[in-house]
């Protein structure tokens, strides 16, 4: 979640309730849960800024690469670039998100992984020769 303070998180659950596809709704509703009442008891703020989006048509996943941003009711604010990666299908006509993940860093594309499924891979043969 991004922009969410202890007074709207109800409001963005609501909002985006009809956004979700029954295959990652529960899921995706318990994680707005959680997050809700960790945000209302730490009386935090989060933020997301995005820098960067980008549509990957081999896997049809959207990248969304930004700053996200937490501040605690003392002000003090941190923060790290976080991508949101999604799967958009559009059903009668309206967008519908049918997978989501979210970690730290830069966009993992297909690309990103290969590159690292060979550094990895290199790295085996070199411990093995050894």
């Amino acid at each position: 979640m991004g922009n969410v303070t202890p007074g709207n998180v109800s409001f963005i659950r609501v909002a985006i309730e009809p956004l979700l596809s029954p295959s990652v709704y529960q899921q995706v509703v318990d994680a707005l849960e959680i997050q809700a009442r960790q945000i209302r008891e730490d009386r935090v703020t989060l933020k997301f800024q995005p820098r960067q989006v980008e549509y990957e048509y081999e896997t049809g996943h959207v990248f969304v690469t930004g700053y996200s941003l937490v501040s605690g009711p003392s002000g003090d604010e941190q923060r790290q670039t976080r991508t949101y990666e999604f799967d958009i299908d559009i059903e009668q006509y309206r967008p519908k998100l049918s997978w989501m993940d979210t970690y730290e860093g830069q966009a993992r594309t297909k690309r990103v992984r290969e590159k690292l499924t060979q550094e990895q891979n290199r790295r085996v043969n070199d411990a093995n020769q050894n």
